[in-house]
């Protein structure tokens, strides 16, 4: 089920409304059967997935509560994390073996032709998978209430495409007793009209010119191929960013605290920032736990070189999250080296400002900083956001050369055939908003600053909201992008 679909209209108002009339030791029943109708409404046989997960963690955590040392919680903590990671990378690559396979050996030679991604299943699968490695850890006592537990793995807000919770910030939760708070719920409405603001009124609309660029970039100029890069690059953050606004809204409503997962990544400084403390934040915070921490610790009396390694490892298992395909391995190999050269070249950029006097000039390096940032992120998508490397590689070698006035003429004329020149407009004026409303949340949450003001100001701008959704938005229901993942 999307968020931006009637069926979730019709489907969350009845859930809010049973959950505030059921007895709080039902609740849990109540969220646990509404989150498999949530995920059964697109194929309903791959909840079967969640459902293996959740017995074999289950299982698993609560064996491995039997005992006292690592060692003898160790295999347990292996065969959850085998099954979870076999589901996943069965179910996520084994087209892209298939494909490279039958293209290295010139014929098919696997059973499977092709197989369905399952919605969610990179989100879930970290979940659980923390959940598990936390109990082997010790820092976590295993859940014994199977229905919270198996709640916990699909809380429906959050199943398919994050934030990626950990268990002591949610489990709990479900044993609370939430009783309706009207502050929260406008709070919480607030949040998912501005996720959809960006879902439809932004991303949408952005995706009528990008995805005419994008299918067919060799027949595009370079204005064309640049404008349309540094536009999908807004169109992704809004379509990601806008899912996890709505799904921390809707969990707000009934009660629940979800993680932030996006802080404004544009307004970052460097590419260090952007990454660790910016965007996509419930991975990036996950992999640095159960990833790069562990390799630290092993390398933690080798050399500098190891370290740097580690780096590049991290973000190519984080190109390979993201998707079964080498364009995702080259976008996560291109920012491990941005934040590499970020952690290599700091010596030299010091001495730089030191020299030249631009320390004394901090709101400057501040602007420049989030220029330089915000260029090579988005040129850095490239291969991420384009079909497959020669498309990307075409886009990079070509986004830059041919501009004169002629070619802008020849841009704008071009962009009224294809996605309509009003439509780019909308695009344009969405990207505005979005840039000048996080511009104000860079000195203070928004929503903090609307609750000290009149409540006509308040409801004032939340229907004005509202009604430019409803008058410029795209409604034909597109799947959210990270859903693919």
């Amino acid at each position: 089920m999307l968020f931006n679909s009637i069926e979730f209209l019709v489907f969350f108002p009845i859930v809010v409304t049973l959950y505030f009339g059921t007895p709080h030791n039902l609740r849990w029943l109540l969220l646990f059967v509404a989150s498999y109708i949530f995920y059964m409404f697109w194929v309903p046989e791959y909840a079967l997935l969640i459902v293996l997960s959740t017995i074999v963690d289950y299982v698993a955590s609560n064996r491995m509560g039997a005992f006292s040392t690592k060692a003898e919680r160790k295999p347990y903590m292996w065969a959850s994390v085998a099954v979870n990671l076999g589901l996943l990378f069965f179910f996520k690559y084994y087209n892209w073996v298939n494909e490279n396979v039958t293209s290295l050996v010139g014929t098919s030679v696997l059973p499977l032709s092709h197989l369905i991604l399952p919605m969610g299943i990179s989100f879930y699968t970290l979940q659980t998978m923390s959940y598990t490695i936390d109990v082997y850890r010790g820092r976590l006592k295993p859940e014994r209430h199977f229905g919270v537990f198996a709640l916990y793995v699909s809380f429906f807000p959050q199943l398919v495409a994050g934030p990626i919770e950990r268990a002591p910030n949610l489990l709990h939760q479900f044993y609370e007793k939430h009783r309706f708070d009207y502050a929260r719920m406008t709070s919480g409405l607030r949040l998912m009209a501005w996720g959809l603001f960006k879902k439809a009124v932004v991303a949408d609309r952005l995706s009528l010119f990008t995805s005419s660029v994008y299918h067919e970039p060799q027949a595009q100029t370079g204005v064309t191929l640049a404008v349309g890069t540094v536009l999908f690059g807004f169109q992704l953050y809004c379509d990601f960013s806008g899912y996890s606004d709505i799904a921390i809204g809707t969990a707000q409503i009934i009660g629940f605290d979800l993680m932030e997962n996006f802080k404004r990544p544009y307004f970052s400084k460097n590419i260090e920032e952007l990454w660790g403390r910016r965007w996509h934040i419930s991975l990036t915070s996950w992999i640095k736990d159960y990833i790069y921490n562990p390799l630290a610790f092993m390398a933690r009396r080798s050399s500098k070189a190891r370290k740097h390694f580690n780096i590049i490892i991290i973000f190519l298992i984080t190109g390979l999250w993201h998707g079964a395909a080498w364009r995702f391995v080259a976008w996560g190999l291109l920012n491990g080296v941005y934040v590499l050269l970020h952690v290599l070249t700091e010596p030299q950029r010091r001495w730089f400002r030191e020299k030249t006097g631009l320390d004394r000039f901090p709101k400057v390096l501040a602007a420049f900083g989030i220029f330089f940032t915000f260029s090579i992120f988005v040129i850095g998508s490239i291969p991420f956001l384009a079909k497959d490397l020669d498309d990307a590689w075409h886009i990079f070698t070509h986004m830059f050369s041919g501009w004169s006035l002629d070619a802008l003429s020849a841009f704008f004329a071009q962009t009224a055939r294809t996605s309509g020149k009003m439509n780019f407009v909308l695009g344009i004026i969405g990207v505005t908003i979005l840039f000048v409303i996080e511009m104000f949340q860079e000195r203070g949450r928004i929503r903090d600053y609307l609750d000290t003001k009149p409540a006509w100001i308040r409801w004032s701008l939340t229907y004005g909201l509202v009604l430019y959704i409803a008058l410029f938005g795209v409604f034909d229901h597109d799947e959210f992008i990270y859903f693919q993942f």
